[in-house]
């Protein structure tokens, strides 16, 4: 994986624009609501605000141009993806261990902080002064 194939898993085009153009509820959104009793405590916390900060910036897709007075849901739907993915592979990581099984979370976590860590440099959303 690369910056560039990191740019197709990020937030926006797995959930953003998925979201937009099929009018349906996310992936992770799913994941989450269906696993709920099993995530570690610091995914569940963050779920309520995923959601709503997900569903919230829908109106900044919205129209053929960006609508900025709702960028700050779009960024923080975007971190909070980032940051639940992360705590989800370490938490897959830390299980691996304890059960004796392959470690498959780890290079997985590794090479999406890496290519996250290359995208972020690159490219994000920002409004025209």
């Amino acid at each position: 994986m690369n910056s560039q194939s990191f740019n197709n898993k990020s937030y926006y085009w797995l959930v953003a624009f998925t979201r937009y153009t099929t009018n349906t509820q996310d992936f992770l959104t799913n994941l989450l609501l269906k696993n709920f009793e099993k995530l570690p405590v610091s995914v569940a916390m963050k779920y309520s605000e995923y959601t709503l900060n997900s569903a919230t910036s829908l109106h900044f897709y919205r129209n053929a141009e960006y609508d900025y007075d709702y960028e700050i849901f779009a960024k923080k739907a975007s971190e909070l993806f980032d940051l639940i993915i992360e705590q989800l592979l370490t938490e897959g990581t830390v299980l691996s261990q304890k059960l004796s099984l392959p470690n498959l979370s780890k290079s997985t976590l590794e090479n999406f902080l890496g290519n996250k860590k290359l995208y972020r440099s690159k490219i994000f959303i920002t409004r025209n002064p």
